[in-house]
């Protein structure tokens, strides 16, 4: 497991503010319908992101395409992977931010919701394009 792993949300589902750090051992606990599951799946799509991006691909939900954005393959994937659409759980003014804790990385991978789109971090971005670069599987 990677060092000072983390998740920060705000305002993402029922989550108004919430930070993850991640241990050897992470749980949580809480009322239903407060966003546990939700910030397990959100953990569990930022670590898998590349691998995602492949299932996504395979399961004919999401066609990776070169004509297609590199944001919009990301915003679909995440879609794809929480089964719902990304309007269920974000509005203007919502963040994700995933700080993997990988040494000598300071780039989290940011998603924010402003008025009129969405601004993925650009680290986020070439993760996305690297997988079209390599798409050969």
């Amino acid at each position: 497991m990677a060092k000072n792993e983390q998740l920060s949300i705000h305002n993402f589902g029922p989550i108004k503010d919430g930070r993850i750090v991640i241990r050897d051992l992470t749980i949580f606990v809480g009322p239903q319908a407060t966003g546990k599951s939700l910030g397990a799946q959100l953990i569990c799509f930022l670590r898998g992101f590349e691998a995602l991006l492949v299932e996504a691909n395979r399961s004919g939900k999401q066609q990776i395409s070169r004509s297609v954005s590199a944001k919009q393959i990301a915003l679909d994937t995440l879609e794809w992977w929480l089964g719902n659409p990304l309007s269920t759980y974000a509005k203007p003014g919502t963040w994700l931010s995933w700080n993997p804790g990988i040494e000598n990385l300071n780039k989290p991978l940011d998603i924010k919701w402003e008025e009129e789109k969405v601004v993925l971090s650009q680290f986020l971005i070439k993760l996305v394009k690297r997988k079209l670069e390599t798409r050969s599987e």
